[in-house]
C-alpha cells in the first residue's frame, strides 16, 4: 500500500492556484521568483513562513519519512541501503539550506538573490525528483 501512496505523491496534481504531492514542491521552486514583488513586511512574513513552517519543512517531513521507512524495513529484510539514506540526508541539509537562503532574503531584503536562490531550488528539485523515484523503485522492492 505505501508504495502506490508514494506513487500518488508522485504524479502529484495541478489545478489553478493548488496544486499536491511532487507538483506542489515543483511549484513552489518555479514561483520563489514571485517574492521579488512583495512588500518589504510582507515579503519578511512570507520568507520566514518558507523556512519554518511551510514547504522546506514539508520536503524535509517526506525525506525523514523516507529514511524511518528504510531503516525500519532494512532491519526486516537484511538489506543495506545506506548510499539511498545518505542522499535523502543530504538532500534534507541542502533543502534546510535553501530555506535559510530564502530566510535571509526576508531579513536582509536583498530580492537580486532570489533568482540565484531558484535556480538552486529548480536543481535541488530536479535532484531530489531522482531521489524519490529511487525511494519509490525501493518501497516496490519491498512488496515483491
Amino acid at each position: 500500500i505505501a508504495h502506490k501512496e508514494f506513487d500518488s505523491f508522485l504524479r502529484g496534481s495541478e489545478e489553478d492556484e493548488y496544486a499536491e504531492g511532487l507538483a506542489a514542491i515543483r511549484c513552489f521552486v518555479a514561483d520563489i521568483h514571485r517574492l521579488e514583488s512583495l512588500d518589504d513586511n510582507l515579503l519578511t512574513t512570507v520568507c520566514k513562513d518558507i523556512n519554518y513552517s511551510i514547504k522546506i519543512k514539508s520536503v524535509n517531513y517526506i525525506n525523514r519519512y523516507m529514511i524511518d521507512i528504510i531503516n525500519e524495513s532494512s532491519i526486516d529484510h537484511g538489506q543495506n541501503y545506506c548510499k539511498l539514506t545518505e542522499s535523502i540526508k543530504d538532500h534534507t541539509s541542502s533543502w534546510e539550506k535553501l530555506g535559510l537562503s530564502i530566510l535571509r532574503v526576508g531579513i536582509s531584503k536583498r530580492r537580486r538573490s532570489l533568482l540565484d536562490i531558484q535556480e538552486k531550488g529548480i536543481a535541488l528539485f530536479e535532484s531530489q525528483r531522482a531521489v524519490y523515484n529511487e525511494f519509490a523503485n525501493y518501497l516496490r522492492e519491498l512488496t515483491v
